[in-house]
């Protein structure tokens, strides 16, 4: 039996070659600034934020902190001009701790009691740990980069009956501050009239 034959095949069109594609961007991360966070219906505060007084405060412009000028570290000798930036803000953007040297943890000679000390070879032991004495932690490692050698140091001052911590006064004298955003005046006991609240008078049931 004949077959009817099929017809040939109609030939495969050409594959074009692709296009090549673009390459593409890289992508930026956009970063945010602590500026950008902060919003601006936000009020400083009206206390200090070392002493938790009110007063002339310099308020920093990056979050709801206030300070007086010489409670900042390091005191502020002048009113900053411009945007300001406090320890508080300064400190979080320090990736690496060090130490002030001037703080009296820092003046202190090793215990030679604490593990750290005992590890140390000076003290017999095999120098694994690495780290200082434990009653030498700095007390302002955060700002030691801040803190300039004029700060004041703290002292334990010891009395008849009781301790107290004074203050060695800087050596540059501090000027006279002014207002830069907000103070909160001290009242005056004087000029202020007393308040008498009304009586509440009870109604008489007949």
């Amino acid at each position: 039996e004949c077959r009817a034959s099929s017809p040939p095949a109609a030939p495969k069109a050409p594959r074009l070659p692709k296009e090549p594609k673009a390459p593409k961007e890289p992508k930026v991360k956009r970063v945010v600034t602590v500026a950008e966070l902060r919003d601006d219906d936000i009020e400083n505060d009206d206390d200090c934020f070392v002493c938790s007084v009110g007063g002339d405060l310099v308020c920093c412009d990056y979050c709801e902190k206030s300070f007086h000028p010489n409670c900042h570290i390091p005191p502020l000798l002048e009113l900053p001009r411009g945007r300001w930036k406090c320890m508080e803000c300064s400190a979080g953007e320090r990736k690496k701790k060090s130490r002030c040297g001037q703080c009296e943890n820092c003046l202190r000679k090793d215990c030679g009691k604490c593990m750290f000390c005992k590890d140390k070879t000076k003290f017999g032991g095999n120098n694994t740990l690495k780290k200082p004495c434990a009653e030498r932690v700095c007390q302002f490692a955060n700002y030691a980069a801040m803190v300039p050698a004029s700060v004041s140091l703290q002292q334990t001052v010891t009395t008849p009956g009781r301790k107290t911590k004074a203050k060695h006064a800087a050596s540059v004298p501090p000027k006279t501050p002014g207002r830069k955003k907000r103070s909160r005046p001290e009242p005056d006991a004087s000029s202020a009239p007393p308040k008498v609240r009304p009586r509440k008078r009870s109604k008489l049931l007949g």
